[in-house]
């Protein structure tokens, strides 16, 4: 074995993440189900050109603990292949809180449009107002209705020794080297990924061991598994602010509401239960960790009962008690 191949040969964490419902948008809408691709990619843009623009040593120390959770300076790699994404990091605290804040600034991309639906059954299908040139040349905007699918993702997490290698494709009938990654995290990746239903992140004991406490804390032990998923909603909250970000509840809950208030009676309501679910533990997690878990257990009881899910309180709440 060559000294180079031993020294990439090395210990990392490994995420296997897909699109969650992809193949059922392709199968109804394969144009607008590619648009998940460009808006997850918008994401990775704004954050790849934040990092050049302000690298997180220009923050000020109360905002650099903010501007690296929003960063992405963990992801070693990022390969994407039709819609799963393979990542790898060697900081697995630090990973922990970026992987979160990707998912959770992906899934905002669009989800304001769900709040509030034109049609509650389809509260992805969004009208809006395209530009067009008539016969004139005169600019026109005609109205259109599209469907902007939530981009989000479902996947497993695993640690080891992980080998990131180059291999040759043929893309547009030109050989291309695209990067790939090799070795037992890799495996166990994709395995995970197919243990759990909704929009859940989950890792075994390899990773999570490799974790501080105070990242072990944002995660959850599965029944009966010995596996554990990530509250990746609660890095939607700052801690700085205390109670006033029981708002931002609202942005994430609203939305997940409607999507699952779309589909209750299909036979995948369940991934968009546990998307609920998600979001009400991980607000509870973040809540208790600063004191103040009486305070949001009474603002998010309000809430439910507000979108008439009184009867589902306790199925919401989890390992927490009404």
């Amino acid at each position: 074995m060559s000294q180079e191949r031993e020294w990439l040969i090395m210990k990392r964490a490994i995420t296997f993440i897909d699109l969650l419902a992809f193949s059922n948008y392709v199968r109804d809408n394969p144009q607008e189900a590619i648009n998940l691709f460009d808006n997850y990619n918008n994401i990775l843009k704004v954050k790849i050109t934040d990092e050049k623009i302000n690298p997180i040593s220009s923050y000020t120390n109360s905002l650099r603990e903010i501007a690296e959770t929003k960063s992405i300076n963990s992801f070693e790699y990022f390969i994407p292949f039709s819609d799963s994404i393979f990542i790898s990091s060697q900081k697995p605290n630090k990973f922990v809180k970026q992987l979160s804040s990707f998912l959770i600034d992906c899934f905002k991309f669009t989800s304001d449009e769900y709040i509030n639906p034109e049609n509650k059954n389809k509260p992805t299908e969004v009208r809006v107002k395209i530009p067009r040139l008539d016969e004139n040349k005169k600019l026109n905007f005609e109205e259109e209705l599209q469907n902007w699918f939530p981009v989000l993702f479902r996947g497993g997490i695993s640690f080891g020794e992980a080998y990131p290698t180059k291999l040759i494709s043929i893309f547009d009938s030109e050989p291309q080297i695209i990067n790939n990654l090799v070795g037992k995290p890799v495996v166990k990746a994709v395995k995970l990924e197919q243990e759990v239903k909704g929009p859940l992140i989950v890792c075994d004991c390899n990773f999570y061991d490799e974790l501080n406490k105070n990242i072990k804390y944002f995660f959850k032990k599965i029944k009966n598994k010995n596996l554990y998923k990530l509250l990746w909603p609660a890095f939607n909250y700052i801690k700085a602010n205390n109670e006033d970000e029981i708002r931002k509840f609202d942005e994430l809950f609203y939305p997940a509401v409607s999507l699952w208030k779309a589909n209750n009676h299909k036979s995948y309501s369940m991934h968009y239960f546990n998307f609920l679910k998600l979001v009400v533990e991980s607000s509870l997690r973040f809540f208790d960790n600063i004191g103040e878990l009486s305070f949001a257990k009474n603002y998010i009881s309000k809430q439910i009962k507000y979108k008439d899910l009184d009867n589902k309180i306790e199925e919401l709440y989890g390992s927490y008690s009404v």
